[in-house]
């Protein structure tokens, strides 16, 4: 059952109120469009905005009748290009003694989008924004369309494209990449044709040709050619490390002084990245420090997935972001799934499923719809912020934002000008599990004042509690 609570309810990209109190508005298959292809969201018929912009039931004039042209519609094709609603999904509601209607309006699955009315492709199509509902562009017609298809764009023929546009160094490197992989592998015998065709970078046409195809250009081509065939081709990485300057290291696809593929893009990163997690631990009292591998893991995974999912026909390109505390992956395109699906995990449908398969190949993104919940995992394991992912349409742009600190060495810092702290942590470095008794007869201090300094440091996260009250213990925060 759907709920709404109207207390200070406004509309916003997932909410839109109508009048309705005798007919239904021709507004309302725009908004049916729009939220089909952006979102989702609830439209709620039968109120109105007062003078703060909150939606008041006004109510409607005959609600049995409403929901009869509402099913109507829905089911006619030359109105509506595809009905997404079952019975449960629209509602009559009483509130404040006046009926109103909700519709609960899902994402359209790729293979439907773009949904759009009264019998036209063009004028039809409609997105959401925090403004109201929009006609959509062209541009973002075709990325729609360009995403029905299960056989993705990377698999698609270049017939003006074959071995000679190939960037041999790099298919050099990938080769004993794959080679260390698979040592006795029957590929590595093959010329780099063959080899190129079984990874599915090059395909053959329809007079026996051999021909690259999108994935092999993106992969294994120059920036310039790649250009040549998809114009908004743009890969960059910036590092925002001193506020004092616009960027401390940056590079990009267009400089010339590399490939500017793919493949090179990503092993040019990783490196980069690393040095994030490098900081030391001052108090490690003996301790072996780990260096975060698990960190890097959810790294590479968010690069992988930021180049899986890219749609590089939109505009902006693919832009990775490093500052002091946090990474931004950006990309052209949204995910092809629900975000709430792609954190849950299970289920894998990138947007470019052959680039996805020679990383795979060796050795990065072998457990297909694992990469996102794993990126959270880790994260979550370190106790930083929870990533997030944003959508942004009209231009298609997701954006992972992964903020991260070292926790130990922000703890140390504290410690370092906390006598009780220090002395409660080196402590405990020695003793695994310990109780209030014993930090009281350790900094010679009365049960409560042990306690009070425990849960100081708890709430400061560099310690837990374990148990009941009776017979709680503590241990460090690893």
């Amino acid at each position: 059952m759907l709920a709404i609570d109207f207390h200070n309810l406004k509309e916003s990209i997932h909410i839109e109120g109508k009048k309705a109190e005798q007919a239904l508005p021709k507004s309302l298959w725009e908004t049916y469009s729009s939220f089909c292809n952006t979102l989702g969201g609830i439209i709620i018929l039968g109120v109105d905005e007062d003078k703060s912009g909150n939606l008041i039931p006004t109510g409607v004039s005959n609600s049995s009748l409403l929901l009869k042209d509402i099913w109507s519609t829905l089911n006619n094709k030359q109105k509506i290009s595809v009905n997404l609603l079952t019975e449960d999904d629209v509602q009559i509601k009483k509130i404040d003694e006046k009926e109103i209607i909700l519709m609960h309006v899902p994402i359209a699955s790729r293979e439907f989008k773009p949904v759009y009315i009264n019998n036209n492709l063009l004028s039809g199509t409609y997105r959401r924004n925090n403004d109201g509902d929009y006609h959509c562009t062209q541009l973002e017609i075709n990325n729609m369309l360009r995403d029905q298809s299960d056989k993705t764009q990377d698999y698609r023929i270049i017939e003006r494209y074959s071995l000679p546009q190939v960037n041999l160094e790099t298919l050099d490197m990938y080769r004993k990449r794959f080679m260390m992989f698979f040592k006795e592998h029957p590929w590595n015998n093959l010329d780099n044709q063959d080899f190129l065709y079984r990874i599915n970078a090059m395909d053959i046409n329809k007079n026996g040709e051999y021909h690259l195809t999108e994935a092999g250009l993106l992969m294994f081509g120059n920036d310039f050619e790649i250009e040549k065939e998809i114009p908004n081709y743009f890969v960059d990485y910036q590092e925002h490390l001193d506020p004092a300057m616009r960027w401390t290291n940056r590079f990009h696809s267009g400089e010339g002084s590399w490939s500017g593929n793919l493949y090179d893009f990503f092993f040019r990163i990783i490196p980069l990245l690393s040095t994030a997690f490098t900081n030391p631990f001052l108090l490690d009292h003996e301790e072996k420090r780990q260096n975060e591998p698990r960190a890097m893991v959810a790294i590479r995974e968010a690069l992988l997935n930021c180049i899986c999912n890219a749609n590089f026909y939109d505009v902006y390109g693919l832009v990775i972001k490093r500052y002091p505390n946090k990474l931004i992956f950006e990309n052209p395109g949204i995910l092809r799934v629900p975000v709430e699906k792609a954190i849950k995990g299970g289920y894998s449908d990138p947007r470019n499923k052959a680039i996805l398969k020679m990383f795979s190949l060796i050795g990065f993104g072998e457990r297909a719809g694992s990469g996102i919940p794993e990126i959270f995992a880790i994260w979550n394991d370190n106790n930083w912020p929870t990533p997030q992912i944003k959508q942004e349409f009209n231009h298609d742009r997701t954006i992972l934002t992964m903020e991260f600190f070292d926790t130990k060495a922000l703890m140390n810092d504290e410690i370092l000008h906390h006598p009780s702290y220090r002395a409660i942590y080196e402590y405990m470095l020695d003793h695994k599990h310990v109780k209030t008794k014993d930090i009281a007869a350790l900094l010679n201090v009365k049960e409560p004042r042990a306690r009070q300094l425990l849960k100081e440091m708890i709430d400061k996260h560099f310690i837990i509690a374990l148990g009941s009250n009776r017979n709680r213990e503590y241990e460090l925060l690893k």
